[in-house]
């Protein structure tokens, strides 16, 4: 925008001073000195403008200057450097929070020392993500670094397409609906186990890596009770470039491809650089789109088919389950006979990939590390396992119904303070798109922000000192800030909290519950060499996940 200004003005000033030359533009004398004259203003004027904008501007003039924030960043890259290269990925933003815990907002400085402001407190959350949420948007490098696999869906829709969509959307997520999908989950966290304890030894144990059993099995459900085909059943163009090395390509790459492809969501470079990291990218991102576009209009073909013959299309789930892509069709379907809105195929494609990347990022994150604490910690462990067992006693069954299992307690606890110190997805942006005054500060238009998942639910200033610590208890009786919805922002909050969340933790639970009163969890080897230090951590990364493997070792009770 800055240079397009620049060279409007530049021409403007060029034809004056052509005019007030005598120099008659058409005549081809005057070609080099108006090019060269061009060339000199533009320059000039571009370099003084981008002086002002990164160097003075936010040092001397901004609105934004005397707010609370670090002051050690590096000259024209601010914080950047920091944030790219650190252990954790919101390690700085943590290390922010505790520096200034009670200020709403905490001003740093990315590349080209473009302000950031992250929301730091409940209050904050509050006033971005509800009372003036319609006056936020995603920037656009959002889209470059996550909206190109997703594409336009609910993640990414705005304003009146933003409402437009969830309306289409929300009967999906009915209690109704979802006692359809229950089944699925409950079979395959069975199955999981069932193979797990056919791999255990003579005394009956087992050391799995759940960084990578997981993702796998997580992707595996959430393939099924989205798309309604296991992941071998999804047709690739390229057997080297199937759904599973396309996702891995894109949520899991290595530090060196990770940090390119953050680097280019802020300066878009994937053009000019023509480096392998960028192109497996790419062609990861085609591939999968590829794969799901494909599914969804074999799944159009087969409702309409079925419709045809007065039935109903049934997919691998069975009869009398579904899965969200064919209830979406079906629902489509019927939204076109009424003549009301309905939604066109490729936003079907981008609705079954938010979906899919948003279910798996959740679940395969907090069971991760679910599975890492139970085995840290044998009391909570004993307390989980206590309430599964007196819950399947008084049902007289082996395996609890989803009713069942939403009413234990301590479960929905544990739960709830895993997605809290481990929240899966690391971060999002939001851009003001007015002048606003939030919790008594000026915010300019355009001004970005930082939404780091866990910084309101990590602080100590929230929840106390024990704020890292795992207490499933503390949700019996919350007080104070820690009481605030916008203190827990895992599913975020407002008008736009995730219409997902119920999936997500019925997904979650049904599989602890299966593995819990099968199995136990303990430290392995490679724990214990930890010597009480968290997992090294992927960074940067969409999601909160281990660097490498983390081994936990299951035994039969």
């Amino acid at each position: 925008m800055d240079a397009q200004t620049t060279a409007v003005v530049t021409l403007l000033e060029v034809a004056t001073w052509a005019k007030m030359s005598g120099m008659s533009l058409t005549s081809q004398s005057a070609i080099a000195p108006v090019l060269s004259h061009f060339l000199l203003f533009f320059i000039t004027q571009y370099a003084v403008l981008k002086l002002y904008r990164i160097v003075i501007y936010p040092r001397f003039f901004s609105p934004l200057k005397n707010l609370p924030g670090p002051k050690d960043g590096f000259p024209l890259l601010g914080q950047f450097l920091q944030i790219l290269t650190s252990n954790s990925p919101n390690e700085p933003f943590l290390t922010w929070s505790a520096l200034w815990p009670r200020a709403p907002f905490i001003r740093f400085l990315r590349a080209g020392n473009h302000e950031t402001l992250l929301i730091n407190t409940p209050e904050a959350h509050r006033e971005v993500f509800h009372t003036y949420y319609d006056s936020f948007e995603k920037p656009d490098f959002m889209f470059r670094w996550v909206g190109d696999i997703t594409g336009w869906g609910l993640l990414f829709a705005e304003g009146e397409e933003h409402k437009r969509q969830r309306r289409l959307l929300q009967g999906l997520f009915t209690v109704r609906n979802l006692k359809r999908i229950f089944p699925v989950f409950s079979d395959k966290a069975e199955g999981f186990a069932q193979r797990l304890e056919d791999s255990m030894d003579e005394q009956g144990c087992a050391t799995l890596d759940v960084a990578s059993a997981y993702l796998m099995s997580r992707l595996n459900v959430t393939s099924v009770t989205i798309m309604g085909l296991e992941l071998d059943q999804l047709t690739a163009r390229d057997p080297e470039w199937d759904f599973v090395s396309c996702y891995r390509r894109i949520f899991h790459p290595e530090r060196i491809a990770g940090m390119l492809i953050l680097i280019n969501a802020m300066v878009p470079i994937r053009r000019l650089l023509p480096v392998k990291a960028f192109s497996d990218h790419t062609r990861a991102m085609a591939e999968a789109r590829a794969i799901v576009t494909e599914c969804v209009r074999q799944r159009i073909r087969d409702v309409e088919r079925a419709a045809e013959k007065g039935k109903k299309f049934q997919s691998v789930i069975g009869s009398g389950g579904s899965d969200l892509l064919t209830m979406l069709v079906e629902e489509n379907q019927r939204q076109h006979q009424g003549s009301l809105d309905k939604l066109a195929e490729q936003e079907l494609v981008d609705q079954t990939l938010t979906f899919v990347v948003g279910s798996h990022a959740t679940t395969n994150s907090a069971l991760v590390w679910a599975s890492y604490i139970l085995a840290k910690d044998q009391s909570i462990q004993d307390k989980l396992r206590s309430e599964i067992l007196e819950a399947r006693a008084r049902k007289g069954c082996e395996t609890l119904l989803w009713e069942a299992i939403d009413r234990l307690t301590y479960l929905n606890n544990f739960v709830r303070e895993i997605l809290r110190i481990y929240t899966p997805t690391v971060t999002s942006y939001r851009e003001s798109t007015k002048d606003l005054n939030l919790c008594d500060t000026f915010v300019p238009k355009g001004t970005l922000f930082y939404f780091a998942m866990n910084v309101a639910s990590c602080s100590k200033a929230v929840w106390g000192e024990d704020a890292g610590t795992c207490i499933p208890e503390r949700w019996d009786s919350l007080h104070d800030e820690a009481a605030d919805p916008y203190a827990f922002q895992t599913f975020s909050q407002g008008p736009r909290i995730c219409i997902g969340k119920t999936f997500a933790m019925m997904n979650i639970k049904t599989f602890l519950v299966e593995m819990v009163h099968r199995f136990r969890f303990v430290k392995s080897p490679q724990m214990e060499a930890l010597g009480g230090r968290a997992p090294e951590l992927q960074c940067p990364t969409f999601t909160y996940v281990p660097k490498g493997s983390l081994e936990v070792v299951f035994e039969r009770i």
